[in-house]
């Protein structure tokens, strides 16, 4: 695994470049690098919890996004993590937390870098769904 203070350096690297010009190409490349974070099971920084009743959850932190669905907290960086108001760092697998996001209709995806006042970027699970399917398809093709 990488520093704790550089986890997902090519995550945030393509996270600022769409802050800077939300285009369909930049959130295109934002999905592609979480995707394969995802293929990866990647290890991610959190605000959360494990879930002292069931073994294996989390209890991460997070807040209702506009679809009225909850998008757990996830940082590229503890650096990102220590400029937030997050108090609890916790590195999980993704998939562990992507299953959590698929079982259950009420969540909506992850918010990157989530920073009080300061908005975030949501990556909904249609995003990671159409992620996975541009990945297979390039997989395919090979």
């Amino acid at each position: 695994m990488a520093k704790y203070s550089e986890l997902h350096l090519q995550l945030e690297q393509k996270l600022n470049q769409y802050l800077a010009e939300q285009t369909d190409e930049n959130s295109s490349l934002l999905v592609a690098e979480f995707t394969k974070l995802i293929l990866e099971d990647a290890d991610i920084l959190i605000d959360g919890s494990p879930d002292e009743e069931e073994p294996g959850k989390y209890d991460p932190s997070g807040f209702e996004g506009p679809d009225h669905r909850f998008y757990f907290h996830m940082f590229t960086s503890k650096l990102r993590f220590d400029e937030s108001e997050a108090e609890k760092p916790m590195v999980t697998k993704l998939k562990g937390v992507l299953d959590q996001v698929f079982s259950n209709e009420a969540l909506g995806g992850f918010s990157l870098n989530y920073k009080k006042n300061a908005g975030t970027v949501l990556i909904t699970k249609e995003d990671i769904y159409q992620g996975l399917q541009t990945a297979i398809e390039a997989a395919q093709k090979h």
